[in-house]
């Protein structure tokens, strides 16, 4: 995979708010300004800007524990900042209504569980869950995205396999498929690649 620009976080810059800036001058995707967040008394991110380009590739890599994985659930809405705002596209995700950010910003967490019996299939479909009515089937157009998903993650002859019978590396491959059925511009990977994804 080539990376076209890399923002590089350190647990220095997390805990001082340093700023790591996208190279270039072309319109943001994402921006972050003066985001900051705590648990409890805990002050895991202090006063972070960002941005993250349109077409571009952007790693933040630091220590255990700096606060990388809670950057990424401010950024998708599953926590909320104590200070600062997220923008997507010039518009802040705190007015945006879930679903509609759904379709846009997806994310493929460190851990992941789901119930041992469900197939690879049926999770994977539940990526389209945004683009669907309630109660309503699969699309054709849904059916040939999770084909799609299913077959560059290397999962089309385990679509019918129940995920508590497949190994952990193929688990976390089945969440990016999920992700990727998302259809989304913008995809988080918070994951250990280091453990190893051939194929994918």
């Amino acid at each position: 995979m080539q990376t076209n620009m890399t923002n590089t976080m350190t647990d220095q810059a997390v805990s001082t708010g340093q700023s790591v800036q996208a190279e270039g001058n072309q319109k943001s995707a994402m921006e972050v300004r003066g985001l900051s967040f705590a648990y409890g008394n805990n002050k895991v991110l202090r006063n972070i800007s960002l941005q993250i380009e349109k077409g571009k590739i952007t790693t933040i890599m630091g220590a255990n524990g700096c606060g990388k994985s809670t950057l990424f659930s401010l950024m998708t809405r599953n926590l909320n900042p104590k200070k600062g705002k997220v923008l997507l596209h010039g518009k802040n995700i705190q007015n945006m209504k879930l679903m509609d950010m759904a379709k846009k910003v997806s994310i493929v967490h460190q851990y992941n569980s789901a119930m041992d019996d469900i197939t690879v299939e049926k999770l994977v479909s539940y990526g389209r869950t945004p683009y669907m009515k309630l109660m309503a089937t699969e699309s054709e157009e849904d059916k040939r995205i999770i084909d799609w998903a299913l077959e560059v993650t290397n999962l089309s002859k385990y679509r019918d396999r129940e995920v508590g019978k497949l190994s952990g590396g193929q688990r976390q491959r089945v969440w990016i498929a999920m992700a990727l059925a998302q259809n989304t511009k913008i995809l988080f990977l918070d994951v250990n690649w280091c453990r190893g994804y051939r194929g994918v």
